[in-house]
């Protein structure tokens, strides 16, 4: 079982930890991550990322990512865009690929 795997387990047994990250995750705390946001500005706001991505192609730039659901149960990924500097450049919001609901 991978790491992930563990802490989604621990989560889903505790739904203190399951409805605070919930109240965490929703678009009015994805509106106040701005640009030039300090990292652990962010991670105050949003807690731990469920990802974090460098990509080969962009190698200075690291992709915090945090998956949550619209009302509508709609899979989706928030993600802050990290520079060396550990400041925020920009965010982005998406569809999350892996969600078999954004499939129907």
């Amino acid at each position: 079982m991978g790491l992930w795997s563990a802490l989604l387990g621990l989560i889903a047994c505790d739904p203190v930890a399951w409805e605070e990250e919930r109240q965490r995750l929703q678009p009015e705390n994805f509106d106040k991550i701005k640009a030039g946001m300090l990292e652990v500005e962010v991670l105050h706001i949003l807690g731990k990322p469920h990802q974090t991505i460098t990509y080969a192609l962009k190698p200075l730039e690291t992709y915090l990512n945090w998956r949550w659901r619209t009302t509508l149960n709609e899979g989706m990924i928030f993600s802050a865009v990290i520079a060396p500097s550990t400041a925020v450049i920009r965010t982005e919001t998406w569809r999350n690929p892996n969600d078999p609901k954004n499939h129907s």
